[in-house]
């Protein structure tokens, strides 16, 4: 999955051109769908074993 995914510099329109037609089909007034990719540093945590540190682009470490 990573290799696939480092060959390109992928955008929001990328994304959308894949997800749309499965949008449309679920589309509502009353349905949101929201994608947050954020994630809230947490410095004072220990590893896990199913979570593992990460690079944090954010603070370059």
């Amino acid at each position: 999955m990573t290799r696939g995914l480092s060959h390109k510099q992928f955008t929001s329109a990328d994304l959308w051109e894949n997800v749309k037609k499965e949008v449309r089909e679920i589309q509502s007034d009353y349905i949101l769908l929201i994608v947050d990719d954020t994630i809230q540093p947490k410095p004072f945590s220990s590893e896990k074993e199913l979570i593992s540190w990460h690079f944090d682009y954010a603070v370059g470490r």
